[in-house]
């Protein structure tokens, strides 16, 4: 009894030890695909065992076949990694920077594994656009009309959007790439000095103005009472009247004639037009003298001292003389 039971435990030990082997080696082996299950890698892992690919993804190169631009097998990493997404598959692509794209892209191990067998099926190509409504953002959407393989299409924006809508018909459809953008806003207005009275300190107050700043010396007219000079401000950017130059006044008003000298009297050395009224300066041409004499008579000539005389009879030798 002893022996059975000894003998039954050797077995049970030996069938522990190859179940333990059994699961270590299979974790071994599938420790990749374990690996990305526990990081959540499901469907990966799942696709790899459903489609017998068991293989390991850091060696493996992953191939696809352009049928539109090339006709050739190219690498996926790299398409991914130079983003021909957006030049074969967006509305911003063109079909010359697909196929750059996708020529920048080959692979040598694809090419190797495909040699023999056909390339994928094509889909039969397109002999036309339909109509379409295309969106260009906030600006609107215009509508596109049904055309031709190869046909252009270009608009203008809608709305008051600025900028255009260009595209081709290709055999996946239009593709249209547009510039569309709203209009800018308007400029603001110029600033400008407003018309303003300014205070001259000795006369009338100075209008200066409208001007659109920045201006400098602007003149302005001095006015008030015989008002004269000289008015001068600048205008700076935001729009003050700055540096301003009050040279405005009134002139000193001439000082009044003198008072006319008192006339000479009778017999007195005269001068022409000096005399008191009612007489006459007589005698004044050269070699005279002038003494000033009553109106109607005349001056004596020939004495030393003249003095005026009714006739000649008063001058004793000289004669009595009217000149």
């Amino acid at each position: 009894m002893l022996q059975k039971l000894r003998k039954k435990i050797a077995q049970s030990l030996l069938e522990y030890i190859f179940l333990v082997t059994l699961i270590l080696f299979g974790f071994l082996t599938f420790q990749k695909y374990i690996t990305r299950g526990f990081v959540g890698r499901w469907q990966s892992t799942g696709e790899s065992f459903g489609f017998g690919r068991q293989y390991d993804p850091n060696a493996t190169v992953e191939c696809a076949y352009d049928f539109q631009y090339t006709n050739q097998w190219y690498g996926v990493a790299c398409y991914e990694a130079n983003n021909c997404t957006r030049a074969c598959k967006t509305v911003y692509g063109t079909p010359a920077a697909c196929q750059a794209c996708i020529l920048s892209c080959p692979e040598p191990r694809c090419v190797a594994s495909s040699t023999g067998s056909p390339p994928p099926p094509q889909p039969p190509p397109s002999s036309g656009c339909g109509a379409t409504t295309y969106a260009a953002g906030s600006c609107g959407s215009v509508n596109v009309a049904a055309g031709n393989l190869g046909d252009p299409y270009s608009a203008s924006c809608p709305g008051s959007c600025v900028g255009s809508i260009t595209g081709s018909c290709t055999t996946t459809g239009w593709l249209i790439a547009d510039t569309c953008a709203p209009p800018p806003p308007p400029p603001p207005p110029p600033v400008q000095c407003p018309q303003t009275p300014l205070p001259s300190s000795n006369c009338n107050n100075v209008i200066l103005g409208p001007v659109t700043a920045p201006l400098s010396n602007i003149v302005g007219t001095c006015s008030g009472t015989d008002c004269t000079g000289t008015f001068v401000a600048d205008c700076d950017a935001s729009g003050n009247w700055v540096n301003i130059q009050d040279n405005c006044y009134q002139p000193v008003p001439p000082p009044p004639p003198p008072p006319p000298p008192p006339c000479l009297p009778q017999d007195a050395m005269c001068g022409a037009g000096s005399c008191c009224s009612g007489l006459t300066c007589m005698g004044a041409i050269p070699p005279y003298n002038a003494i000033c004499c009553p109106s109607g008579q005349g001056t004596c000539t020939s004495t030393p001292a003249p003095f005026c005389c009714w006739s000649d009879a008063d001058c004793g030798v000289g004669l009595c003389e009217w000149f």
